[in-house]
């Protein structure tokens, strides 16, 4: 590894996981798998209503992780496992602050039902006709 933390070539370090080449290099540093999901995540996020579908599919990841780690901190704290013990404890955090992000990314682009005017009230009250028919 460098000293600005990049990875030299021929360093296994680079071939792990992909995230730095991908970063450094674009779509041409995937594989073929790895180009068709790009392919597919670019499609979805064409139009709005394929974001809001990535959305709530992250929130709900996020909303699960969260739940499956407090039950299992829970389950090895029942067990007598002090919570300092717990690795999974100091990731929680970070997992919470993922789904409150993911959850509140989601409600931005979901409407709220509560504000949504009736059209037929709001025109009317346009034209100045509160309601009545006389």
């Amino acid at each position: 590894m460098t000293d600005d933390g990049r990875f030299t070539e021929n360093n296994q370090a680079a071939l792990k996981h992909g995230i730095y080449r991908f970063r450094d290099n674009g779509s041409k540093a995937l594989d073929q798998p790895g180009r068709s999901r790009l392919q597919e995540i670019e499609s979805q996020l064409q139009s709005r209503e394929g974001v809001k579908s990535m959305l709530q599919e992250r929130a709900a990841n996020s909303v699960l992780l969260v739940e499956l780690a407090t039950s299992y901190i829970a389950e090895q704290h029942r067990a007598g496992i002090p919570l300092d013990e717990i690795p999974l404890m100091r990731a929680l955090p970070g997992f919470m602050n993922t789904c409150h992000r993911q959850v509140k990314d989601l409600l931005d682009v979901i409407p709220d039902e509560s504000k949504v005017l009736d059209l037929a009230e709001h025109v009317q009250k346009a034209m100045g006709n509160n309601g009545d028919n006389s």
